[in-house]
C-alpha cells in the first residue's frame, strides 16, 4: 500500500461545490429576473454575438407554449416602437 500524501503536499482537486444548490439556483433566478441581464444581452448582440431572447407567445391560441425563443437579430429588428415584449 502506498503512503499517503498530506500536509503541506496535499492539493485540492475542486471537484466539489462550496456552494449549496438551493443558493446557487435562488442566485440565478434573482439574475434571470434582474435589469442587467437584459444589459448584457444587449452588449453581446452590439458586439455581434448570437444572442437569443425568450419571449411571450404571441400566438394566445397557442396555450401550451406560453414563451418562445427569439433569434437576437429578430428581436432588434422587428420590435415595435412604443410597444415591448
Amino acid at each position: 500500500m502506498g503512503k499517503k500524501k498530506t500536509g503541506k503536499q496535499y492539493i485540492s482537486v475542486g471537484m466539489h461545490s462550496n456552494v449549496g444548490a438551493s443558493l446557487t439556483r435562488e442566485i440565478r433566478a434573482d439574475y434571470k429576473a434582474s435589469p442587467e441581464r437584459m444589459i448584457n444581452q444587449q452588449k453581446a448582440h452590439l458586439a455581434g454575438k448570437k444572442t437569443r431572447f425568450v419571449v411571450p407567445n404571441p400566438n394566445k391560441e397557442e396555450t401550451h407554449k406560453q414563451f418562445i425563443t427569439v433569434n437576437g437579430k429578430d428581436f432588434f429588428s422587428s420590435k415595435p416602437q412604443g410597444k415591448s415584449f
